[in-house]
Order: structure tokens, then C-alpha cells, then sequence
């Protein structure tokens, strides 16, 4: 659907103020980020590239907290594909 189309829409049935804040929050960085994911997640070909997305996702946030933590994640994540059977991980060099 067509972005002018949608918003008409979203005007229509649900009210000016709500579609102005999805608007809103279709602006947000988030949103973009969430978006470019989405991209990604729709070539993937292998359930152990959606692993690394996430991996990916929580690193680029911050969310393992440190270095070494991501590090000690990657290193889990490497171990956890190969013991399932995954023989190329993924991992970037």
C-alpha cells in the first residue's frame, strides 16, 4: 500500500491524533532500524543467519554491556551453530 494510502486510511479509522503519532513514530531512527532488519531478515536463507542478525542487533545496541561480553556471546553463538550441526557459523572476520 502506498504511504498516501495508508495514512488515509489510518486517518479515517483511527482518528487524526493516533495516525499523526504513528507517523511519528514511523520517523523514528528506531523504526529505520527496525525497517533495515526486516530487509535483511526477509533474504535470509538459513535460520543461522538470523541468529547472527540478532547478534548483531544486540551488539550494535550495546547490549551485551562490553567487549568482552560480546565477544564471550560470538564465541557461544560459534560454539551453539557447530553443535547443531551449522558447519560455517557465519562469523565475520
Amino acid at each position: 500500500m502506498k504511504e498516501k494510502d495508508r495514512k488515509a486510511w489510518e486517518t479515517i479509522l483511527l482518528g487524526k491524533k493516533e495516525a499523526k503519532r504513528l507517523d511519528r513514530v514511523r520517523k523514528r531512527v528506531k523504526y529505520k532500524y527496525w525497517q533495515d532488519m526486516w530487509k535483511k531478515v526477509i533474504k535470509v536463507k538459513k535460520p543461522e543467519e538470523v541468529m547472527w542478525l540478532l547478534w548483531e542487533a544486540i551488539n550494535d545496541h550495546h547490549g551485551f554491556q562490553y567487549l568482552t561480553q560480546a565477544g564471550y556471546a560470538e564465541e557461544a553463538l560459534n560454539l551453539f551453530l557447530k553443535d547443531i550441526g551449522v558447519t560455517d557459523g557465519g562469523e565475520e572476520e
